[in-house]
């Protein structure tokens, strides 16, 4: 019996260990507040995965794109997004997409309606506040996406999207 002890209380500060270091899990509706209904704008950068790693394809874009939704509780929504080649929104985007978003399972789903690569965003590993929204985003073809935003001044989104 004495041992039984020992060994339990051995294995209580492994187990007080494992729960103090589980994944901090953010609240979908929280997420849904800080970037819906924001024009965002900053930088994206292009990776693709390789044998060894990711590989940097020395793509930089400057990006502005927009969440749009009605509830929190539906944390679902439309969007716009544009890339301009330049370090800002000088001139004409090079390209640009509608696409349809939504949050569940601690991801956030991107699907674009111009052909581009659907994306999503593990929002439990990102930074997002209602000032900032910054991590990575993966799409199906091995590319991973590192990207920056900031909110910016606002867009007359229906100059570009019909």
């Amino acid at each position: 019996m004495k041992k039984l002890l020992v060994i339990l209380a051995m294995m209580l500060p492994v187990a007080l260990l494992t729960v103090s270091c589980s994944k901090d899990e953010k609240d979908p509706e929280q997420v849904y507040k800080d970037i819906v209904n924001k024009d965002w704008q900053g930088y994206m950068d292009t990776y693709k995965k390789n044998g060894s790693g990711w590989t940097s394809l020395d793509e930089r874009s400057f990006v502005a794109i927009r969440f749009e939704g009605t509830s929190p509780t539906a944390l679902s929504g439309t969007g716009y997004q544009m890339e301009f080649d330049s370090g800002s929104m000088a001139g004409d985007p090079q390209d640009k997409s509608k696409f349809t978003w939504s949050i569940a399972n601690g991801e956030l789903h991107i699907v674009y309606a111009a052909g581009w690569r659907d994306v999503w965003i593990d929002y439990n590993n990102c930074r997002v506040s209602n000032t900032s929204f910054a991590g990575e985003m993966y799409d199906h073809n091995q590319h991973k996406y590192d990207f920056a935003f900031q909110p910016g001044v606002s867009i007359a989104w229906s100059k570009y999207f019909n």
